[in-house]
């Protein structure tokens, strides 16, 4: 079945940071990228790597809709990631 993409704690903690503004946000959202789903959730960042991008003068973020579907998606699911020089 595969385990979920991201945990329910670390789902919380990056909504709950979303209140606490845009660096919050952007560093909690660093802090996920050592688990299997990593690559899937590094897609969510625009292209400087923040969860945020401008919409002429409005700050918008996927994040939210990612989340409501983050039940949906495991890691089995996920493309594998074979790495540089295997196989």
């Amino acid at each position: 079945m595969g385990s979920a993409v991201v945990s329910n704690t670390q789902a919380h903690e990056l909504r709950a940071s979303l209140f606490r503004g845009r660096e919050v946000a952007d560093a909690r959202f660093r802090s996920l990228t050592a688990w299997p789903g990593e690559g899937a959730v590094r897609d969510l960042a625009a292209d400087d790597g923040s969860l945020f991008w401008e919409d002429g003068d409005v700050l918008r973020t996927g994040l939210l809709d990612a989340m409501d579907a983050a039940p949906f998606l495991r890691t089995t699911d996920l493309p594998s990631q074979a790495t540089e020089g295997s196989g």
